[in-house]
């Protein structure tokens, strides 16, 4: 009986070390798909930063733009 409880013993340590290694592998994934998830906002917020900044110096260009002679004028076309 003694070998028997310890087999017991030994089945329910590796079920238990199983489980866990079960909820580890699966709180990995959640945590990795919410990274995921943060890393694609971020650059989505980051590419709107750009674009918008890219509107910001087209205005400023064209606002500025009678200040300066034509490609064509001083191509002389």
């Amino acid at each position: 009986m003694a070998g028997r409880s310890s087999q017991e013993s030994k089945n329910k340590t590796t079920a238990n070390s199983l489980q866990d290694a079960t909820k580890n592998l699966s709180q990995m994934a959640r945590d990795n798909h919410q990274v995921s998830k943060d890393v694609d906002k971020l650059e989505k917020l980051l590419h709107e930063q750009r674009l918008q900044s890219m509107r910001e110096v087209a205005e400023k260009l064209k606002d500025d733009s009678w200040k300066y002679l034509s490609l064509e004028k001083l191509l002389g076309l």
